[in-house]
């Protein structure tokens, strides 16, 4: 019959159950709820503050584009047993890691490609 009460009856009741664990523990729930469940904008925030920042859909793709890239690139090498292809594949799917900006992933990834290919037609 609990769930039949109103909403802040249950609230109270939570509230009032937290205090009696908190008296038993020693611990603060509220700090507890706070670190465990954090806001999602607290969360980005906090990673910003870290220095950390998500990439944009625009360095998602090109890290996808020319990973993909790299893999056919490397393929092609490790099957015709040529190493500049296979080397430049490994190259084109490891870059984007080290990269921390879209304009120099794009500007890397064209120059590694256009190596790829006039190694692959040589």
């Amino acid at each position: 019959m609990s769930s039949l009460r109103p909403i802040s009856e249950r609230e109270a009741d939570r509230k009032q159950t937290r205090r009696a664990i908190d008296a038993q523990q020693g611990c603060p729930s509220q700090f507890i709820l706070e670190f465990v469940n954090p806001e999602p904008m607290d969360a980005l925030q906090l990673l910003k503050s870290s220095g950390l920042e998500l990439p944009t859909p625009a360095y998602l793709a090109g890290m996808l584009l020319f990973s993909l890239v790299g893999m056919v690139a490397w393929w092609h090498g490790k099957r015709s047993e040529r190493p500049t292809p296979k080397w430049l594949g490994l190259a084109l799917m490891l870059y984007p890691y080290v990269v921390p900006q879209t304009w120099l992933l794009y500007a890397v990834g064209a120059g590694l490609t256009g190596w790829a290919v006039w190694a692959w037609r040589r």
